[in-house]
């Protein structure tokens, strides 16, 4: 059994400051109708928590660490409690548009005595969830480490270790631009890479991380889809909010092809 699809859409994509719960229901909508004609293949969602999880990082401090102490374990299971009212949302979202989804806790997979996930239950039980005729749905997410404190866990992170464990034919990240930019200027017109390896990376001049994002910015993001490329035959970086993207995407790639080194 072949994983088909690994799709990361970004915290960008799904929430907005404006909307009821920050949940951008409208935007969640549209992605439903991309998914759709791939829900017969062996795909898995993985989604960012966007203005859920990064106004309380910049609050609280943690944008930097990605760790609250464990004196602040209040703080953390109250953004993990809402982080689980987005996932719930988003997953009624697409239940509702006839993609049959359900949530799929990586936490609960993580083993603090060795500081690792259990790959192999998290593969037996995603392709335990393809039988049941259900697409698993994850998000990004904070694991209780073994001195009480918390770790976030980000969804490119998340998407990383999928791609390892089920080694997909595809890996997308749906953010909420074209495409990465070599710098600045090219941003401003609108020239997006059409592919990009590890060492241009290395060697680009704008991709600082944003220090105010607790999942690390572009560049962090950029380094998993690095990560990911290893694992499958494809992966791509691309606006979660353009009509037809996926299928642009899969067809005629549109986005910036990411790899490890040049095809």
């Amino acid at each position: 059994m072949k994983v088909e699809l690994v799709v990361k859409v970004g915290g960008a994509v799904i929430t907005d400051k404006s909307a009821p719960a920050f949940f951008n229901s409208k935007q969640a909508e549209k992605l439903a109708s991309e998914f759709l004609p791939f829900i017969d293949q062996k795909m898995v969602i993985i989604h960012g928590t966007g203005m859920i999880g990064k106004p309380p990082a910049v609050k609280y401090g943690f944008h930097r660490t990605g760790v609250i102490a464990k004196e602040g374990q209040a703080t953390a299971l109250k953004i993990k409690k809402d982080i689980l009212g987005l996932n719930d949302r988003f997953i009624q979202v697409m239940n509702r548009a006839s993609i049959p989804t359900i949530r799929f806790d990586i936490s609960r997979y993580y083993d603090s005595v060795v500081d690792d996930f259990n790959q192999q239950l998290i593969k037996d039980n995603c392709f335990k969830t393809f039988k049941e005729n259900k697409l698993p749905v994850l998000h990004g997410d904070m694991i209780r480490l073994a001195d009480d404190s918390h770790q976030v866990i980000s969804s490119d992170l998340i998407t990383a270790i999928l791609a390892r464990i089920l080694r997909p034919r595809y890996v997308i990240f749906l953010t909420n631009v074209d495409g990465v930019y070599l710098n600045k200027r090219e941003m401003q017109k609108g020239n997006y890479m059409r592919s990009i390896t590890s060492k241009e990376l290395n060697e680009m001049e704008f991709l600082g991380s944003d220090e105010l994002d607790v999942s690390g910015g572009m560049r962090s993001k950029l380094k998993y889809a690095i990560e990911a490329s290893k694992y499958c035959e494809r992966c791509f970086i691309g606006n979660g909010k353009k009509v037809g993207i996926l299928n642009e995407m899969l067809l005629n790639a549109k986005g910036t092809q990411v790899s490890i080194e040049d095809q």
